[in-house]
Order: C-alpha cells, then sequence, then structure tokens
C-alpha cells in the first residue's frame, strides 16, 4: 500500500475532479503521477484543523494519453492518528 498527499505542480499532482459525486461517501480525483493509485492505496487531505483526513482509492482508471494520468474515485476513511 502507498500513500499519495493531494495537490501537486504539473506532472506530480492529484486533485479533487469538479464532478463531485454527490449523495455519497465517495469522491472523484484526478491526476497526474508517475506511479499510479493503486486500488487500496491512500490518499492524505491537510485540513485547515492540522489533521490529515485520509481517503482509500476504490477504483483507479489510467487514462493512457498521457500516460502518468489517472481518474479514481475515493473514500474517506477518517483521520490519521498522531
Amino acid at each position: 500500500m502507498k500513500t499519495y498527499t493531494v495537490g501537486g505542480g504539473w506532472g506530480d499532482a492529484i486533485h479533487f475532479s469538479p464532478e463531485w459525486i454527490k449523495n455519497s461517501d465517495k469522491q472523484r480525483v484526478c491526476g497526474w503521477k508517475h506511479v499510479i493509485p493503486s486500488v487500496g492505496d491512500v490518499m492524505k487531505v491537510p485540513m485547515a484543523s492540522g489533521n490529515n483526513l485520509l481517503f482509500k482509492f476504490i477504483n483507479v482508471t489510467k487514462m493512457g494519453d498521457p500516460p502518468d494520468m489517472f481518474v479514481a474515485d475515493v473514500e474517506a476513511i477518517g483521520y490519521e492518528e498522531t
């Protein structure tokens, strides 16, 4: 299992998609990573409180053009323990 962090810059980023999934615990993200996330990997989202909210990748679709692009659905699994 790998851990990723939301955000980043050109060619190395994960962002929440504007295509929010309404009435669901799932959210859509899109990204560009040299190592594309797999189902079961985790994404950290820093919150204003200083804590990290964790999301689990529940499906990942590789776009193929460009080869490092993907879209995925994630679901919140709770806050990171400190």
